[in-house]
């Protein structure tokens, strides 16, 4: 049956009954959301002016009442009773009504109530108010938590509307100014008080008046008068002012004067929104309803400063204003603004209600008219701004605090308590057309900007906002411009408003612009296309003339050029460029500094007549010159050819062009133009005139017609000793002349005429005349004096060309042949002794030299220094020797000792040996030469003769310990010397495991033959192979031919007591894994060796297990002996011992399944067929037992070989089984206990399995529900009968586990009462039961008495209760926050302590909204291989087990290899190991559903108590108790049952 088909059917068939309200509790309630003072007061208030009262009296009563005489000695400042009357409407019938009913509003849509809860705040100052209004009064009193009332006529009408509160104690009165500012912020925005009194025992304290003047229209023109629920009709505006008298706070009244907007907004609502509003607020909202605000104009708020704390609510500015929702709030409009509106408040009338749907979107609508509302005073304020912004007879600071106060009025900000509320009155408050004051007028803010102080000096066409209105308005403005309704001045700005219209800048504004520019364009890029509309539009007005930036191209450098000069148009006027450094100019203008020839062909222009005329004119200007010409990057080429021809120079004999002037210390002629200055001295232009050409000597030009005429004679040793003496003066291209005009005479012999013509040369083809290279037959020049190196004429000649040394090149050649032998040696002895010339460009080109200039030994012998060397030995191999004369000087030849390695195997390479006589000595010489690796590279080179042939290194040998091998292996012998060269060759000392392998591929049977078949030798052949097999793998095909060739040794059983052996493939050898199927087919085997069963396996060989396949066939009917009851329970029973020291992961199955599963059966005999799959082979004998698939074992009638159980028995548990573990078995099943019990500790090991017992309580308890074992379970029996029988079945859980528990520390049963409670925290039973820990009883500190307390019984009450106590456990539990899990260790309890996670734990990531952490180690390949998809499925699918109490984020999973601990509660966190959850696919089993809820309900066991004790258990097994019905049918859900 459905849930909505039950609840019809309790509905019609059920008795209704009603539903008890404890009235006052609910009344306490209500009045707990009234959090604000004077509460009463507010709620009377507004019942006043809804019933149109307009004059309030409030009197304070401290005697003359019940409750006077109740507290006799109350002080003078406290009252106990209050009073308070209205001149309003009397109570009509319909009023009477709803006072004594809670909960029912005015259903007035005019009237501010909707809850009826307002009145009922009386209840917070007295017990039983009391109501009079006309002839009517009603009294209240408390009967047991419910509230009565009582109704009554008066004798008489009374005018006034009363309301009497007897308080519960004597209260004080209150501040009397605070109470006033209460009141007069009140009534501010009622419609109908016009007066308020305020006394105690009828003695006046506070008066209060309100008068209000006639209303005037405002003007509204907003694009926003409409929205989806309102129409603004109109919004008049009126002045109130509110006076207040007091003799105890004041003695002058004090006043204040308010401006107050009303917007009358008419309302249009869907008839479906009216009803849902009516069905929440019992009123349909209104047709008509009107908005109001208080605002200040900038005079009144100024008057108001000054006033009384009364009425400091009342005055917004600089403060945020409230809501009044007829009376003022907590919540604030956002801006200096209050605002009353008929929005519906929360019940406690403290906030607006934003958060029912229906309501909010009400309410929403309304604040967004408010903000219409706000605009429309803002755009008043402005137009009453605008006509004295610019009026010059109002200062200046008035009219910006003026501007100031109007526009922070309207800045709105994050509204309290609730943001929201001001966002909507903002949300409409915002557009372009909005109106603020610039520096031009009062215009829409769209068309102003932002000002910026970069711009300030320059800007004067753009309207922005005055600085010191920003800076008083900030917030104001940071509104309008993250609303993109104002920005700052753009370079768009700039371009076309600002320097528009041919706009001239004066020098001031133009430097301002520059600056800003070089300011803007660092922080921003800028197009070329900008850039260029930039420079061409801002304009400069100097000096009578007009230039944009775009037109100017130069900037001048004041330390180049004076700037009292004259200059082009073209530059940036200096006042201006001045201000700024290079770089600017440069980078962002594109200006450069005005080159200094430019300037200078500017003055040739305008200036040059005066120049070539006024000697002080040329001489001030040769004075800039000279400044300038000092610079590194001068042009002084453009200089000379814009100067050279001027007549600038300033000499004795007038202006002349620099190449006709002379400095003044050439005194050859009298007549020649020397420079004179007048004001400056001639040295510090002579650099500058040099270089123009003025001379500082006679030119050479004369001299060279005179040399170059052969008809005249001359003295060439007169002539170098002048030019020595100018020699300082001469130019390049005069010294060049000098070096290549043949001028120069060479010595001839000394038999030459006077009257011959000598032979005139080069400079450079001549040698300085020593006796040395006039032995070496080189041309000298001509000298009439010793030459000694060291006068200055002749180091002028060397100096300018004249040779001292041959070139290497020459000196090499005269010492190569032809040329006569003493000539070759004189030659090279000269090179020799004067190597300091030569060696370093000799060493620079020795690898490049050709020319054979050394003397070898031999006749006639001459070789380059790279084909010749210093050790004589190297002869034997064909290289040249040098001669013993020059050894010493080797070095510095560039002779090496040995010819290079390259060489000497480039020799064995091209080159055969003649005999093995020479191939020892060569060898021998190559032995001392350290060759390395490089000898490596004849490995395979083919140079070692052996009888008439020549073999390469690689293939051989140089010792032979085994006669057996020289017929397959070549050996060597040179002698120890060679020997050990050839080694570095590659000559192996004997065969490698490589050599052996390829000799057996290629000839095992015939080395086989050779040893005599001598099984020991072959076998040590093939473990030397085994032995390297790794480095035989790296040969390419190797492993493939040892594969293929029969060379491996197998060992076959020829009889029973034979063996014989042979040589086969890999293939046709098996290993020995079972010596009785060996004797059983007597198949080839490999011999029992590690090393060769790894290696014949590695090339083929198969396991004989794996290949023979065993097939049992009973023969005969099965029976059930009573030998086969004592078989399997001598099995069951000692079954335990099967695990002892063993993991978990050794076996297939443990002792708890072979419990439950073991049958044994007998038959009359078994047949035991075995088959030898490769060879097709097959034999049968006769076995005493075996196990079938089921775990069935089944033995023959003939007497049991125990052996054959504890064969059959190890290769089903154990995953690997060993023999050992046969013998093990063996020995298990056939000792006598009392031989086992001297071995084993029986009684801690032989024991119920704690795990599956309880598992199976919990499958049999579903397989019973699934069974029909209960009624339908949501009936009171059927709920009873699943109550006792999992009552039954959790009880045993719970004692199986705490005897299971127990056992595992090794206690026994008889010593559970004498033990005390444990401490450990946080581990489940099932990590316990992993441990099997052996720690003795000494060891365990605390151990509670288990039989301590027992299960409470299953009343209805106690199920109750403790449902409950479950149901907050589940609530408690909550999320680790990604925090680590530090392992804990208890002192005393080692192995106990071991089942927490032994590494602590630390968070890894979060998987389908579940948290996982993981030990330190673990890594991201760990967790991959575990299914932790399927695990956090099945966790999150037996969270849904125990309800929505159960927090998802409670769960975590984590990842412990080292740890037993399969779940752990940590500080009421649930963590679940992935280690143990086995599953591989992503499909929920029964199985796993029911061993992990065992785990959730052990874990949640410990939120009641952390220690395993009777306590413990009873939670653990109530939880099981009370959540297998879930179990079940989740289970039935998944269809894991039927």
């Amino acid at each position: 049956m459905s849930l909505e088909e039950r609840r019809k059917r309790v509905l019609a068939n059920s008795i209704g009954q009603r539903v008890e309200v404890n009235q006052r509790a609910l009344i306490d309630k209500i009045l707990a959301r009234y959090c604000t003072d004077f509460v009463v007061y507010r709620e009377l208030l507004q019942n006043a002016d809804d019933a149109k009262a307009s004059r309030i009296e409030i009197n304070f009563r401290t005697e003359g009442s019940e409750q006077t005489k109740e507290y006799p000695n109350n002080s003078s400042n406290e009252y106990n009773a209050i009073e308070f009357k209205n001149n309003g409407d009397e109570f009509r019938e319909e009023d009477w009504d709803r006072l004594k009913k809670i909960a029912e509003g005015n259903p007035d849509v005019q009237k501010i109530g909707a809850f009826g809860v307002g009145f009922y705040s009386v209840f917070s100052l007295c017990e039983e108010p009391f109501v009079s209004s006309g002839k009517e009064c009603m009294a209240f009193s408390w009967e047991n938590d419910q509230l009565f009332f009582r109704r009554d006529t008066m004798e008489s009408s009374v005018e006034w509307t009363t309301t009497l509160m007897n308080t519960r104690e004597p209260m004080k009165i209150p501040n009397f100014e605070e109470f006033a500012n209460f009141l007069v912020t009140s009534m501010a925005f009622t419609e109908n008080i016009r007066e308020i009194a305020v006394s105690v025992d009828d003695e006046s304290k506070v008066k209060l008046s309100k008068k209000v003047e006639d209303s005037h229209q405002m003007d509204i023109k907003t694009d926003m008068l409409k929205n989806a629920m309102f129409h603004l009709r109109s919004v008049d505006l009126r002045h109130v002012k509110i006076e207040a008298t007091s003799s105890v706070i004041t003695p002058n009244a004090n006043t204040i004067s308010l401006r107050i907007a009303a917007g009358h907004l008419d309302v249009h609502v869907t008839e479906e929104f009216s009803a849902k509003m009516e069905r929440i607020i019992k009123k349909k909202p209104p047709s008509t309803t009107v908005i109001q605000m208080i605002f200040s104009e900038f005079n009144e708020n100024e008057d108001n400063i000054n006033n009384s704390n009364i009425f400091k609510d009342l005055v917004p500015h600089t403060e945020q204003g409230k809501i009044f929702i007829g009376f003022p709030t907590s919540q604030t409009t956002g801006c200096s603004l209050h605002l009353a509106a008929r929005v519906i408040p929360t019940v406690e009338r403290e906030s607006i209600d934003l958060a029912e749907i229906t309501l909010a979107e009400y309410n929403g609508n309304m604040l967004s008219m408010a903000g219409v509302l706000s605009r429309i005073l803002y755009d008043y304020e402005m137009k009453i701004i605008s006509p004295d912004w610019k009026n010059e007879s109002v200062s200046e600071d008035t009219r910006i605090r003026r501007a100031v106060h109007a526009l922070d009025q309207f800045t709105f900000h994050s509204s309290t308590p609730n943001k929201k509320v001001g966002e909507l009155i903002e949300g409409t408050f915002w557009s372009e057309s909005l109106p603020v004051v610039s520096s031009h007028d009062v215009r829409p803010i769209i068309e102003t900007k932002l000002p910026n102080e970069d711009m300030e000096d320059f800007i004067n066409r753009i309207p922005t906002i005055p600085k010191k209105v920003l800076a008083g308005c900030e917030g104001f403005f940071k509104k309008a411009k993250k609303r993109n309704m104002i920005t700052d001045i753009t370079l768009k700005d700039i371009l076309e408003n600002e320097l528009q219209n041919d706009r001239k800048l004066t020098e001031t504004e133009m430097t301002a612009l520059i600056r800003w520019w070089i300011k803007y364009v660092t922080a921003n890029r800028v197009s070329g296309t900008e850039k260029a509309r930039f420079l061409d539009r801002a304009k400069l007005g100097w000096e009578n003339k007009i230039s944009s930036l775009a037109k100017f191209k130069y900037f001048l450098d004041s330390s180049l050029i004076p700037p009292n000069n004259d200059f082009p148009e073209y530059m940036l006027p200096y006042p201006i460029s001045r201000i700024f450094n290079h770089a600017e100019l440069k980078n962002h203008f594109g200006y450069k500094v005005l080159p200094f020839l430019d300037w200078i062909e500017f003055m040739l222009k305008t200036k040059l007549q005066e120049l070539e005329s006024d000697g002080a004119f040329a001489e001030s200007f040769l004075g800039t010159i000279r400044r300038a010409f000092q610079k590194p990057a001068f042009n002084k080429r453009g200089l000379f050819q814009l100067l050279c021809d001027k007549k600038i120079i300033p000499t004795k004999n007038g202006l002349r062009v620099p190449g006709e002037a002379y400095f003044p210390s050439v005194t050859l002629f009298p007549d020649l133009s020397t420079v004179e200055f007048q004001k400056d001295h001639i040295h510090h232009y002579r650099d500058l005139l040099r270089f123009l050409g003025v001379h500082d000597h006679v030119k050479l030009d004369v001299l060279f017609e005179y040399l170059n005429d052969p008809e005249k004679d001359w003295d060439h040793m007169e002539l170098v000793k002048y030019l020595t003496s100018i020699a300082d003066k001469l130019k390049p291209e005069d010294r060049k002349k000098l070096q290549d005009d043949q001028i120069w005479p060479r010595e001839e012999g000394q038999d030459i005429e006077i009257s011959e013509k000598r032979t005139r040369c080069k400079l450079s083809e001549l040698y300085t005349p020593t006796q040395e290279l006039r032995g070496l037959a080189l041309p000298v020049i001509e000298w009439k004096k010793i030459w000694l190196f060291r006068m200055k004429e002749e180091k002028f000649l060397i100096n300018l060309g004249l040779r001292t040394h041959p070139s290497l090149h020459h000196i090499l050649d005269l010492a190569a042949p032809p040329g006569p032998p003493e000539f070759r040696r004189k030659a090279l002895d000269y090179f020799i002794r004067n190597k300091k010339e030569y060696m370093a460009e000799y060493k620079s080109k020795s690898s490049k030299i050709n020319i054979g200039f050394l003397p070898c030994v031999g006749h006639s012998i001459n070789a380059t220094p790279s084909d010749c060397f210093v050790n004589p030995e190297c002869q034997i191999m064909g290289f040249n020797v040098l001669s013993r004369d020059y050894v010493s000087y080797a070095a510095d030849l560039g002779v090496s000792q040995d010819p290079p390695i390259s060489k000497l195997i480039e020799k064995l390479e091209k080159g055969r040996l003649k005999d093995a006589d020479e191939a020892k000595k060569v060898f021998e010489y190559l032995a001392k030469r350290q060759g390395g690796p490089d000898w490596k590279k004849l490995g395979q080179q083919n140079f070692i003769p052996v009888k008439d042939k020549y073999f390469n290194p690689n293939s051989c040998f140089l010792m032979c310990d085994d006669e057996s091998y020289k017929d397959f292996f070549i050996y060597i012998d040179f002698g120890p010397s060679a020997n050990s060269f050839l080694e570095s060759c590659g000559v192996k000392i004997s065969p490698s495991a490589v050599d052996l392998a390829k000799l057996l591929v290629n000839s095992s049977a015939k080395f086989w033959t050779k040893i005599g078949y001598n099984v020991e030798k072959y076998t040590a052949v093939l473990e030397t192979i085994a032995a390297s097999l790794s480095i035989i793998s790296r040969e390419p095909g190797l492993v493939f031919a040892m594969k293929m060739s029969p060379m491996l040794l197998g060992i076959k059983k020829s009889s029973p007591n034979e063996k014989s052996c042979c040589l086969e493939k890999a293939n046709e050898i098996f290993l020995n894994d079972d010596e009785n199927l060996w004797k059983i087919f007597g198949v080839p085997t490999c011999p029992v060796e590690n090393l060769l069963e790894k290696m014949y396996e590695y090339l083929g060989s198969r396991r004989l297990k794996q290949c023979v396949t065993i097939k049992h066939t009973p023969v005969g009917e099965e029976r059930i002996s009573e030998k086969c009851g004592e078989l399997e329970s001598l099995i069951k029973k000692r079954a335990d011992l099967f695990y002892y020291n063993r993991q978990p992961h050794e076996f297939n199955y443990n002792a708890s399944w072979i419990g439950l599963n073991l049958r044994v059966i007998e038959v009359r005999e078994i047949e035991k067929k075995y088959s030898l799959i490769p060879k097709g082979e097959t034999r049968i004998e006769q076995t005493s037992c075996y196990l079938s698939p089921e775990f069935t074992l089944i033995t023959a009638e003939s007497k049991l070989n125990y052996v054959d159980l504890a064969h059959a028995l190890s290769n089903f548990i154990y995953k690997k089984p060993k023999d050992h573990d046969v013998l093990s078995l063996l020995a298990i099943l056939t000792s006598p206990e009392e031989i086992l019990g001297q071995i084993f500790q029986l009684n801690r090991i032989m024991k119920p399995n704690v795990d599956e017992q309880e598992k199976m309580v919990v499958h049999e308890t579903v397989r019973d529900m699934n069974n029909g074992a209960y009624q339908e379970m949501d009936t009171p029996a059927g709920w009873e009968q699943i109550q006792r029988f999992v009552t039954e079945r959790t009880t045993t859980v719970a004692q199986i586990h705490d005897r299971g528990y127990i056992r595992t520390l090794g206690v026994d049963d008889d010593s559970i009462e004498s033990m005390s409670e444990s401490s450990v925290e946080h581990v489940t039973y099932r990590s316990r039961m992993r441990t099997r820990t052996t720690e003795s009883v000494s060891e365990i500190q605390h151990v509670h008495n288990l039989q301590a307390r027992r299960p409470m019984p299953m009343t209805l009450e106690n199920t109750t209760i403790l449902k409950t106590e479950l149901q907050k456990a589940l609530q408690s539990c909550k999320s680790n926050f990604k925090n680590d899990v530090n392992s804990q260790r208890i002192e005393g309890l080692k192995s106990y302590c071991d089942a927490v996670p032994r590494n602590s734990l630390k968070f890894v990531r979060s998987f389908a909204n579940m948290d996982v952490y993981a030990t330190v180690n673990t890594t991201r390949t760990d967790l991959k291989k575990k299914n932790l998809t399927g695990f956090v499925k099945l966790l999150k699918t037996l969270r849904e087990v125990f309800g929505q109490e159960l927090s998802s984020d409670a769960i975590h999973v984590f990842y412990d290899t080292d740890g037993e601990s399969d779940a752990f509660n940590h500080d009421q966190t649930l963590f679940f190991n992935l280690h143990y959850y086995d599953d591989s696919t992503n499909k929920l089993s029964y199985d796993s559903m029911v061993y992990w809820f065992i785990s959730f309900c052990h874990v949640l066991g410990h939120n009641f108590e952390k220690s395993h004790n009777s306590k413990h258990a009873f939670y653990f097994s109530s939880f099981a108790r009370n959540y297998i019905p879930s179990l079940y049918k989740k289970l039935q859900q998944l269809d894991l049952i039927n």
